[in-house]
């Protein structure tokens, strides 16, 4: 949107457009603001038979209470693995349940999760200083240019 127009109309354009929502509800519950929206949601939405999908992140350590009229749609719950959150969403969201992202082998996705994590280098504490050259330096703490 361009800067000093009201964003309120261009909300109010797109609701009559969207399909479904997903309402994110984090520990810190929801705002003055957000009851408005998402009031104006489920009105439209209950109209036009639309889904309002109210999504629990993983951050809340508790189910946290949900306005009543949000609390009757079925959620999904980012919480818990299974059954898997995003397709779950996908499928609140598309109304296809047989949708689903690629799932690689459990052991290749160990093998990745172990390549993106941080590697340490394992460096020997000797009693006594040791010179080393510049070379060896970039080798043992895996140094480039930069």
């Amino acid at each position: 949107m361009r800067p000093g127009l009201p964003w309120q109309d261009a909300l109010e354009e797109q609701i009559a457009q969207i399909k479904a929502v997903a309402v994110f509800v984090g520990p810190n519950g929801h705002g003055p603001w957000q009851n408005l929206e998402m009031k104006a949601f489920l009105r439209q939405f209950v109209k036009r038979n639309c889904p309002v999908i109210p999504v629990i992140l993983p951050e809340c350590k508790e189910t946290p209470a949900l306005p009543l009229f949000l609390d009757g749609m079925t959620w999904v719950d980012f919480r818990s693995d299974d059954p898997d959150p995003l397709q779950q969403l996908i499928w609140g969201i598309t109304g296809e349940q047989d949708l689903r992202i690629p799932q690689q082998p459990e052991a290749q996705q160990t093998q990745q999760k172990a390549e993106k994590a941080p590697k340490t280098p394992v460096v020997l504490l000797r009693p006594e200083p040791l010179a080393v050259s510049e070379e060896e330096a970039r080798k043992i703490f895996g140094l480039d240019d930069s």
